[in-house]
């Protein structure tokens, strides 16, 4: 089961408008609540199916992009060496018939062989283009495409057993009693844990980050708990042309202080998750806490925090 932690960092607000739906189970340690219960279904074959699949397309696409621009930038090479090899096109087929330095054979290769070397021209040029400028990467086209509501996430959670628990710690008495008879201040506005401006911590990060991309990309990850926000992530992810294309759909933010401080300081009108961020804090570093490292067992998790205190100075 993976298992999600969320803190929000907004640390002046301590009260909530609205209050998270919660279930209780005998089996869990007092103080400790589902907020996003296991998935009751099974995980299906076709379930597994879109997982494999989608993990080989996504995750695997720098092999097969960068694979296919050695490929075709190739085969353009190859085709301009066979045309090379073909004398120059003539003025007109009287030319040759007259001269007879060429026949009409030859002339269809040179045809045939120029207009594949322009074919595999174009095809390169228009996808080196795309994916430098990338007009499709459009937080608005993803809107469109209801890209958060696709059954493949569906898929996705019941695979990886998505549940979000809330853990109240030993306080569980004091911290209900303090909901139930506490008011707030009208110097401190109400915290809506959905809607507040706020930084979230998603930890540990893991080998691939799933806590967070799972957190904010389907709409039952978040519609239930934490609400929406923009995902902050490292510039590395642009090297992943379908990874970037759908950190662009979720309006994804660079994981540098100033794209944050940025993001963090939006005007009301900007609409969506308006200053409200989400980030894994330990980063790349923490995804090599974590087993197979020497000391770790298969199911030991590892945060990384200590040196991490930017996250706490921006909220």
């Amino acid at each position: 089961m993976t298992h999600i932690e969320s803190i929000p960092a907004d640390w002046g607000h301590r009260h909530s408008k609205r209050r998270l739906q919660k279930f209780t189970d005998p089996q869990l340690p007092r103080g400790v609540e589902f907020i996003v219960p296991p998935p009751p279904e099974a995980c299906s074959f076709i379930d597994r199916l879109l997982v494999y699949a989608s993990s080989l397309i996504v995750v695997g696409s720098p092999i097969w992009f960068y694979g296919g621009i050695i490929y075709l930038f190739r085969r353009w090479k190859h085709y301009r060496y066979l045309a090379s090899r073909e004398v120059a096109k003539p003025e007109d087929d009287a030319t040759i018939e007259n001269e007879g330095k060429q026949t009409q054979q030859e002339l269809k290769q040179y045809k045939k062989f120029d207009k594949m070397a322009r074919k595999c021209a174009i095809t390169l040029a228009t996808i080196i283009i795309l994916s430098i400028w990338g007009p499709h990467r459009n937080k608005h086209l993803g809107d469109f495409l209801k890209v958060r509501k696709w059954r493949l996430w569906d898929a996705w959670l019941r695979y990886i057993g998505f549940t979000v628990l809330q853990d109240k710690g030993n306080d569980y008495n004091k911290l209900d009693e303090m909901e139930t008879l506490s008011t707030p201040k009208s110097s401190d506005p109400e915290f809506d844990v959905k809607t507040s401006p706020a930084i979230y911590a998603f930890v540990p990060h893991g080998i691939f980050p799933f806590a967070l991309a799972f957190a904010c990309l389907p709409e039952q990850g978040y519609s239930e708990t934490w609400g929406l926000f923009r995902p902050v992530v490292a510039t590395a992810t642009k090297l992943f042309p379908l990874v970037r294309t759908l950190i662009s759909w979720m309006d994804g933010v660079d994981a540098s202080r100033s794209a944050v401080s940025r993001a963090l300081s939006l005007s009301n009108d900007a609409g969506g998750a308006y200053r409200r961020v989400g980030i894994s804090p330990g980063g790349i570093a923490e995804m090599f806490e974590t087993y197979p490292k020497s000391g770790f067992h298969r199911n030991d998790e590892a945060a990384l925090l200590k040196q991490r205190n930017g996250i706490f100075k921006l909220a």
